[in-house]
């Protein structure tokens, strides 16, 4: 797999590709906008970064 872009990556994941972008520079990720390129390595970071917050979220709707 080579490089993916980010706005691939936000479609994926269904949110807004400068809301990927602004999460990504967050990470410590060097990006400048959602035309920006990501390896594989940073992909799966950010998917998992991504996965995690999502189940953090359910367990918290769960016990409201």
């Amino acid at each position: 797999m080579g490089k993916i872009r980010v706005y691939q990556v936000a479609k994926e994941l269904g949110i807004d590709s400068r809301e990927l972008v602004s999460r990504i520079l967050t990470m410590g990720i060097d990006v400048r906008n959602y035309m920006s390129s990501l390896d594989a390595e940073d992909v799966a970071r950010v998917k998992r970064a991504f996965e995690k917050q999502r189940h953090e979220d359910m367990v918290e709707e769960e016990i409201k």
